[in-house]
């Protein structure tokens, strides 16, 4: 479950180049998702099915998505090694060490190049995929993984393991599908299939801002299970009121293919 929590505060990713040729500006995207009931249950909310729009927002070592659907920032400051989960619904943070989030991502699957480009936003992509089935605690997990990733737009080398689907590259991954199929005993089906886009790269300076959390918000300390979970369950409570009376569209069982251009 700690596992589906993350991914789910994970998925979300002015070009202006620094002293160290570093990018820094801010980029919006857009992705589409389809979970299983029990992964969605699992997620607290985070994860939806549907369209979402996210901003990320890069500078130096640092990364802040901000998930336009679930109002939670997403924080990764790699200089003092933590992360931060902003819950702006109901004021509240959950601090972890990146070690934590690098422990789960040792295991994930690494993509390799292709012979095969794509442009991308006037930017020329390599394509990178990976594709494994593994069998772990009596699970049975079929992955696989493609992955755009342009070396016009580089990052600190700190941001590498968060901007680029695990490639370990220090360089913005600009377009990628992601399609995991698991079978658990007792529960069943858990899947997760996410197409993302970058729709726009704009030339800006970052706020410092965008990386902190308000000064009035209760930070919470995430190596503490019970404490981490009861700030996911207050949130998920207030998104459930929040969403009240609205009618979620019918989403279908559709997969986008990589070279093909998205329309959702």
């Amino acid at each position: 479950m700690k596992k589906v929590l993350l991914f789910a505060l994970s998925i979300f990713a002015c070009i202006s180049v620094s002293a160290q040729d570093y990018f820094e500006g801010v980029l919006t995207a857009r992705s589409f998702e389809k979970h299983s009931n029990i992964t969605i249950k699992f997620s607290q909310g985070m994860l939806i099915n549907g369209a979402r729009d996210a901003e990320m927002h890069i500078k130096g070592n640092r990364v802040a998505v901000v998930d336009k659907v679930t109002n939670v920032h997403t924080i990764y400051d790699l200089g003092n090694m933590k992360i931060y989960y902003v819950f702006y619904n109901i004021n509240k943070a959950i601090e972890m060490p990146t070690a934590s989030l690098q422990q789960m991502m040792a295991g994930a699957l690494v993509p390799e190049a292709t012979d095969q480009f794509l442009n991308v936003l006037g930017r020329e992509c390599q394509l990178y995929t990976a594709s494994k089935d593994t069998e772990e605690s009596g699970a049975k997990i079929k992955q696989n993984i493609q992955i755009y990733i342009c070396k016009e737009l580089e990052v600190h080398p700190d941001l590498a393991p968060f901007v680029s689907q695990n490639t370990g590259l220090p360089y913005l991954g600009v377009k990628y599908v992601v399609d995991t199929n698991t079978t658990v005993p007792i529960f069943g089906q858990m899947n997760s299939y996410v197409a993302y886009e970058i729709q726009n790269i704009s030339a800006c300076e970052v706020d410092d801002a965008v990386f902190a959390v308000p000064a009035e918000f209760t930070v919470v300390d995430g190596t503490n299970n019970t404490a981490m979970y009861g700030v996911y369950k207050e949130n998920a409570k207030v998104m459930k009121k929040l969403n009240k009376g609205k009618k979620a569209e019918p989403v279908t069982e559709v997969k986008f293919e990589i070279n093909e251009d998205w329309d959702f």
